[in-house]
């Protein structure tokens, strides 16, 4: 799944035209993203990570107000060793933790001020969608897994850079994904840094 995605993604951003990539009324972008837990996810995995990707493309509708598409790819890991107690029995062995996600969201931004060559904007946004959820743990050689579609939302602020030739952006979005299956809610605060856009 990770080498499909990843690929997929990398498609993505070679099959865009140019005038999407130099900008004007359309835009595409790349993001390097970290995260922290919150809620039930972070009772699962506690901690900063680091390990996710974002693919977006947006389209200017007014001189302010922009609708896009996004894909994105985030894992949350924490692993470790344990000692379990049972009458006269120990065991010791290795545990691990997991959550690999994949939103896929529309969304709508707004910006604020006029625009002006060499000037960055403050954006808002709301992003809505599906996200494929796989959590996993595992202790040794047992592993329990879960993967489901969730429905998922994420607001979001950020920042695009006042660059003229160069583009580049920062953000912070709230990714909450609805109970499906046995998976109850999830959610985590995410934190990215982009070029493009």
């Amino acid at each position: 799944m990770k080498k499909l995605l990843i690929v997929s993604l990398l498609l993505l951003a070679f099959s865009l035209p140019s005038s999407a990539i130099a900008g004007g009324d359309s835009a595409f972008g790349m993001s390097w993203s970290s995260a922290i837990g919150m809620g039930e996810t972070a009772d699962y995995i506690s901690g900063f990570q680091a390990r996710g990707i974002n693919v977006e493309y947006r389209k200017r509708a007014t001189t302010n107000v922009y609708w896009g598409l996004n894909v994105g790819y985030n894992v949350l890991s924490d692993s470790g060793s344990e000692t379990i107690s049972n009458d006269n029995v120990q065991a010791t062995g290795m545990w691990g933790k997991y959550i690999n996600a994949v939103p896929i969201y529309f969304a709508g931004f707004y910006e604020f001020g006029p625009k002006k060559v060499r000037s960055g904007r403050f954006y808002v946004g709301m992003n809505a969608g599906t996200a494929w959820l796989e959590k996993m743990s595992t202790l040794g050689l047992y592993t329990i897994k879960d993967d489901n579609w969730h429905v998922a939302l994420a607001p979001e602020i950020g920042y695009k850079m006042p660059w003229d030739s160069f583009v580049g952006h920062v953000s912070v979005r709230y990714n909450y994904m609805l109970e499906a299956g046995d998976t109850e809610k999830q959610s985590w605060m995410e934190f990215r840094i982009g070029f493009g856009l």
